[in-house]
């Protein structure tokens, strides 16, 4: 989730971590339905709400 609060796209991500584009686009989907969005932004906004609880 930091990746992609940082503003990278699901390519990029693949490149920095040096993992396949399906692979991350599987993970950020599965986080997107545990935190109930299916946008980068509203998954963003819920991932520091959760995190600020902490």
């Amino acid at each position: 989730m930091r990746l992609i609060a940082d503003g990278l796209i699901t390519k990029e991500i693949a490149a920095r971590l040096g993992i396949a584009y399906e692979t991350v686009r599987t993970h950020r989907n599965n986080a997107f339905a545990k935190l109930g969005c299916n946008t980068a932004g509203g998954s963003v906004a819920r991932w520091l709400g959760w995190r600020s609880q902490e």
